[in-house]
């Protein structure tokens, strides 16, 4: 019989932790990372058998020991004062355990307080009731079954078989064969590069203007997937990945959820593997094996169990919030490591802004000759969001708190928040791109500087786009389901064939699962499985039915825009050319570079609060960190807004540096699918986010003012109304 929690520790108290650490924490913990979704989590953390051991062996043994230590430290000195600190893990692991149960009811301080009032019961009925604690006795045996389900699962478990470092022995030289180096880029629409004669803007992004000179460029390209698993997963096996691994579990049933040799054994990397050195990053597969020079660049152990026991913590941090909370954390959607942002390293005249890691240094470092034909493989997740990158390289705050696969789909509805806020996701994105351009030209710089960009097969393509077009007035048509497709599917792709000089462009119906059955003609290798990508090499048919998935299965001709109206809207936002041109996309452009001083203003009592103000306190211009966006709220603004929504003008340090317009509810706290309620102002104030250009700055304190832009007729001069700042 038990001893009762007003008598002492009940017997088998820790037993009990365990139970209820395992029910709270670490079972949530396994069903999320154990989803055959989530498989690149661990992949993008280069995370080998030992980090996932370890890992399971902190979640479910170290964790709750520590929790079991402290009572019985404590214990040591007043009998007491455990049982109160004993009380208080117990009534704090029934609260998380109830916060996801609470938030299926209320959201918000509501769920807190539901979840709290739950708590408060259930540890009640624990410490009166013997049966209760029994139960709980007999549930300790959880932690060991969650974990080993966990490690057993498709997803966990081909990753603690460990792929292994490859045997180069087996390689043999084939020197007709040229280098190939293949990139992807993550989450990039063609429309991006485009200008209004829909070709590569080759001003604003150099990088790919220098790549179209000596490259076939396949203007009409197309993705076969709106996400990025199943996009990558056709590019490497040539063809619809879904039809592939129903012939491969038709012929041998696999369950591993990991894209990896036992659900794709035919595949780029194998087919080429024989006579071919493989280096490879790619963020969503195991399919390539293991270099040992790429393994050697793998982060120590101890520096990859300390990312993974961070992004760990805030993946649990968003299971257990309720929604309404979750604003206040780290933004995970788009990324599988980094939660709390890239790490920015020292800064050199090459590097100027560190490259913040996206393993571009690691993979111009790989590239160099050899006397075998060596086949280089890089998936960027770059532009992808968070958008979290200035065109510089420069880190800055993410502000949009938005599900970007959800933001892939040919919909027909407006599905972001807003229309301000997808204009300025998509100002973001481009200037994100600008900066995934700067990374393009310096691996095109080390390919010529080792002397194998002239004979080398060089692809560049994406695994899929976005859509930000935002248009009212199409709102549930098919029209605007077609302009959201065309920015999904069409992406980049560039194929420069070994010796080629000049610039091509084609408008041939092409995929990009056309790429492996391509590379395996320019390699000499043999395709022994059944794909549905033809050789580019080859002459393409121009009634070619092309296939894609967003989220349904579909012909393109089907679903692609023909008027380009996503260039058209493009262009009318951001224009074309010199990139500091995507910041002029405000309400009143022609203000922005103007002085205070030229000028009309008039006073006014509106006020206005700046979030984050200390920001500009203190600023270094050429550091790797750099304020973006002016963001805040207007209080007692709407008498002085003739117009609705209310515009606004930013100036930084007496100069306008952005306009932009008011909305109801902060950018910040906006999500993807939650349409903005009312007009601006019914929340008590105009909330405005303006993004400035890095060049707005000066080293130290910078003096940030905000002006209404007062009703504007045609012909008349512009007049501001000056704001008093809070505070």
């Amino acid at each position: 019989m038990s001893i009762r929690c007003g008598d002492g520790l009940p017997a088998w108290w820790a037993l009990h932790v365990l139970a209820l650490f395992t029910i709270a924490v670490a079972q949530p913990l396994y069903q999320v990372l154990g989803h055959p979704d989530h498989a690149p989590f661990f992949v993008e953390h280069r995370s080998t058998a030992a980090d996932i051991v370890l890992m399971i062996v902190g979640v479910s043994i170290l964790a709750p020991a520590i929790l079991c230590l402290l009572v019985a430290l404590v214990r040591l000195f007043s009998h007491t004062a455990s049982r109160a600190l004993y009380l208080v893990i117990v009534l704090s692991l029934f609260w998380v355990a109830f916060l996801p149960i609470g938030a299926r009811i209320a959201d918000g301080i509501a769920c807190l307080i539901l979840s709290t009032v739950a708590a408060g019961l259930a540890t009640a009925v624990y410490t009166r009731i013997d049966l209760v604690r029994s139960f709980v006795s007999v549930l300790s045996i959880a932690a060991l079954v969650s974990a080993s389900i966990f490690a057993a699962s498709p997803t966990v478990r081909p990753l603690l078989q460990g792929a292994g470092l490859r045997d180069l022995s087996v390689v043999s030289a084939a020197a007709a064969s040229p280098d190939i180096v293949v990139i992807v880029f993550d989450e990039l629409p063609l429309v991006s590069l485009l200008d209004e004669r829909r070709e590569i803007d080759a001003v604003r992004y150099p990088g790919f203007g220098r790549l179209a000179k000596t490259s076939t460029w396949y203007r009409n390209a197309a993705t076969t997937h709106y996400v990025t698993t199943g996009a990558i997963a056709s590019l490497l096996v040539g063809g619809e990945y879904a039809k592939y691994l129903r012939e491969l579990r038709r012929r041998s049933p696999t369950k591993s959820a990991l894209l990896d040799r036992s659900n794709a054994p035919d595949n780029l990397f194998s087919m080429l593997e024989e006579h071919y050195d493989v280096f490879a990053f790619e963020t969503t597969s195991m399919l390539a094996p293991e270099h040992p020079d790429v393994a050697a660049l793998a982060p120590p152990l101890g520096v990859r169990l300390r990312l993974l026991i961070v992004d760990t913590a805030v993946l649990f941090a968003h299971i257990v919030a309720p929604q309404g909370l979750r604003g206040s954390l780290p933004v995970i959607e788009g990324q599988w490591s980094n939660f709390l942002g890239p790490k920015t390293a020292p800064q050199t005249d090459e590097w100027r802004y560190g490259g913040a890691g996206l393993r571009v240094k690691e993979f111009r470092d790989l590239l160099r000759t050899s006397s075998t034909p060596s086949m280089f493989y890089l998936h960027v997740l770059t532009p992808h969001f968070p958008f979290i990158f200035n065109e510089r390289g420069q880190l800055h705050t993410n502000i949009f708190r938005f599900i970007t696969e959800q933001l892939r789909r040919a919909t027909g509805s407006n599905d972001w928040p807003s229309e301000v806020a997808a204009q300025l996701a998509q100002q973001a994105h481009l200037l994100q791109l600008g900066y995934t351009d700067l990374l393009l030209g310096l691996i095109l710089d080390r390919l010529d500087q080792v002397g194998i960009l002239e004979d080398a097969m060089l692809i560049v393509t994406a695994d899929h786009g976005i859509t930000f077009h935002w248009d009212e007035s199409l709102e549930g048509t098919e029209d605007l389901a077609e302009i959201q497709a065309s920015e999904t599917l069409l992406v980049p792709l560039f194929v420069k064939f070994p010796g080629q000089a000049t610039a091509v462009v084609s408008d041939d119906p092409v995929q990009t699962i056309d790429i492996l059955p391509t590379v395996a003609e320019i390699a000499g290798a043999t395709v022994s499985w059944e794909i549905d990508g033809i050789s580019l090499r080859g002459r393409v048919p121009a009634d070619r039915q092309r296939i894609a998935y967003f989220p349904s299965r579909k012909s393109l001709p089907e679903v692609i825009d023909p008027e380009h109206r996503a260039l058209a809207r493009k262009i009318e936002l951001f224009g074309s050319g010199a990139i500091e041109d995507v910041y002029r996309m405000g309400p009143v452009p022609e203000l922005i570079g103007e002085p205070l001083s030229s000028i009309a203003a008039r006073d006014s009592s509106a006020t206005y609060e700046l979030f984050d103000a200390a920001r500009y306190r203190n600023v270094n211009p050429e550091g790797p960190k750099l304020p973006a966006y002016v963001q805040g709220v207007l209080r007692d603004a709407r008498a002085e807004a003739r117009a609705r929504p209310c515009e606004v003008a930013i100036a930084v340090n007496g100069v306008v540096r952005g306009t932009g317009r008011c909305t109801d509810r902060a950018i910040r706290d906006l999500r993807a699918g939650a349409e903005t309620d009312g007009e601006p102002g019914d929340n008590g104030g105009d909330y405005f986010t303006v993004r400035v250009p890095p060049g707005s700055f000066q080293a130290g304190q910078n003096r940030v003012s905000v002006y209404l832009i007062a009703a504007r007729e045609p012909g008349n001069a512009v007049e501001l109304v000056r704001l008093l700042e809070e505070g």
